[in-house]
């Protein structure tokens, strides 16, 4: 009790669902990955491996299936808004720009943000445990 966990997962805004849909061998799961009741997180298609990157921004920051979390307090939710990671390659590609570019990046970072629903590329959730 007391712990906290930190996660930080892709976000499906504008952005991040393109990003994340083409860039990735894993299926975004926007409307598979909760199928029937909603008192269980269910594999689509009875797989044995079941991957959705949406699951947690739809879990955590559009609250479906609210019984998932019994047991865990939602301290913070923020979308993040960051070109400058989406064009270095994420964690495992090769940087995508010129290291003279950074503070154009970070001015698009800055200027982005004010509008995270649609540019975030990240959420960063902190979840306590009760």
């Amino acid at each position: 009790p007391g712990g906290r966990v930190l996660l930080l997962e892709p976000a499906m805004s504008l952005v991040g669902r393109l990003v994340h849909g083409l860039c990735h061998p894993e299926p975004l799961g926007l409307n598979h990955v909760f199928p029937g009741k909603p008192s269980a997180l269910a594999p689509a298609a009875k797989a044995a491996y079941s991957a959705a990157q949406a699951s947690c921004h739809r879990l955590l920051r559009n609250r479906e299936v609210p019984a998932l979390l019994d047991g865990w307090r939602v301290q913070r939710v923020e979308e993040l808004v960051s070109f400058r990671y989406l064009a270095a390659g994420e964690f495992r590609s090769p940087q995508l720009y010129p290291d003279f570019c950074l503070p154009l990046l970070r001015a698009l970072d800055r200027a982005a943000s004010l509008a995270p629903s649609l540019f975030a590329a990240r959420l960063f959730v902190v979840l306590e445990k009760l």
